[in-house]
């Protein structure tokens, strides 16, 4: 079994900002074109809490800035 699409974030590291850094510099999604307004609307990130949930859509909402649609971000 190949373990090619593991990736893990570091203990020390900020979880939710390297989270979302990775998907926006295509590190999780490197065959994927998530330029333009709609390119992370096809990515689903699965969190265990609301607060993290809400979390992630402000961290995307400063890096992104402008008028795009963010992924679809769940909670267990």
């Amino acid at each position: 079994m190949s373990m090619q699409n593991l990736f893990t974030i570091a203990p020390h590291a900020a979880f939710l900002t390297t989270l979302a850094d990775r998907i926006l510099d295509n590190t999780l999604t490197p065959d994927w074109d998530i330029g333009g307004p709609f390119g992370l609307a096809d990515i689903t990130v699965i969190l265990p809490t609301r607060r993290a949930r809400l979390a992630l859509s402000e961290i995307f909402a400063d890096r992104l800035g402008g008028a795009v649609l963010l992924p679809d971000i769940r909670t267990f």
